[in-house]
């Protein structure tokens, strides 16, 4: 009778399971690196904010959009990473992709965004 690896013996995800073909792993990596530069894209408007709209809003409109421009693009560089691991571990199982939420907050995220800066840029 086999018995179990105990917890110390058991391998990472990343050695479970099958290796799968090397094009679904790169693709995935590929889809992590679109959600990298989404973050960098929300940094960068971030800075564009900071530094060449003074007269845009007032200094804590602006700030507060900043802040939330970079604690998202922190949030969404995390979340790309568990979203590509996850992803690479469902196909070494062999498993059905998960369902990511990521997708729609992202969208909403963005368009929360677009519509605060129309407004701003209207009042304003």
């Amino acid at each position: 009778m086999t018995t179990p690896p105990s917890p110390s013996e058991k391998k990472p995800w990343w050695q479970q399971g099958k290796t799968p073909d090397y094009r679904f792993s790169l693709a995935n990596e590929r889809t992590f690196l679109a959600w990298i530069r989404t973050a960098l894209a929300f940094l960068a408007g971030a800075i564009a904010i900071d530094q060449f709209t003074v007269n845009l809003a007032t200094p804590l409109v602006r700030q507060s959009l900043v802040q939330l421009l970079v604690l998202s693009a922190a949030v969404l560089g995390g979340l790309a990473y568990f979203r590509w691991a996850r992803s690479e571990n469902v196909m070494r199982q062999e498993q059905d992709m998960p369902y990511s939420p990521l997708l729609l907050l992202v969208t909403l995220f963005v368009t929360a965004i677009a519509l605060v800066l129309a407004v701003v840029v209207i009042v304003g």
